[in-house]
């Protein structure tokens, strides 16, 4: 894992050690590109016909397949990789997966993929499978067995429970209490 790690770093304590202070993207064009590509794959074949209220001329916005193709390369090839083929942009769900794993591995460590599954609805199958890792005490003897995928074996992680309320965030009581016909998502009080 080298994101926000920078060469000059360096993390022992005294003799004047310092870390090179990092910005955060807030958001990153990679993902403006992968969730337009996403929401062009979610639209249906004949599309959604759009008012412009300046001008008063319609377009209708439909999944165009050139379009993603373009938008999907320009992630796919900034790290030296092949994109999509026509083909695999022709199925939905093909594309879906395609966007689901591009994701995983372009936005590892920054926190996005806990709210990506709860878009997609697959929070529950995806937490309630056993986290792996590597097994790092059998590295020295046999570094090979090292890559191997091992259940990782701690108590708070084999005993932890999907929970259904963490789908949603709470809304805020003032909020709430504003209008009375609002309700508090499930899972919390009001």
């Amino acid at each position: 894992m080298r994101k926000f790690v920078h060469d000059d770093d360096a993390w022992a304590v005294g003799d004047g050690s310092r870390r090179i202070a990092k910005t955060y993207p807030i958001i990153r064009y990679a993902e403006i590109l992968l969730s337009y590509v996403e929401a062009l794959n979610n639209l249906p074949d004949d599309g959604y016909s759009v008012v412009d209220p300046a001008t008063g001329a319609t377009r209708t916005i439909r999944r165009d397949v050139a379009e993603m193709k373009k938008y999907f390369d320009l992630v796919r090839w900034r790290a030296g990789l092949p994109g999509p083929t026509i083909t695999e942009l022709n199925d939905v769900e093909e594309v879906q997966k395609l966007i689901e794993q591009e994701r995983m591995v372009e936005f590892f460590m920054e926190n996005i993929r806990h709210f990506d599954v709860r878009r997609w609805g697959k929070y529950e199958l995806y937490d309630s499978q056993p986290i792996t890792g590597m097994n790092i005490q059998v590295y020295s003897s046999s570094p090979s067995q090292f890559f191997q995928e091992t259940p990782v074996n701690h108590s708070r992680i084999k005993t932890r429970v999907v929970d259904r309320r963490l789908i949603l965030l709470p809304i805020d009581l003032n909020e709430v209490r504003k209008s009375k016909s609002m309700d508090q998502n499930p899972g919390y009080q009001n």
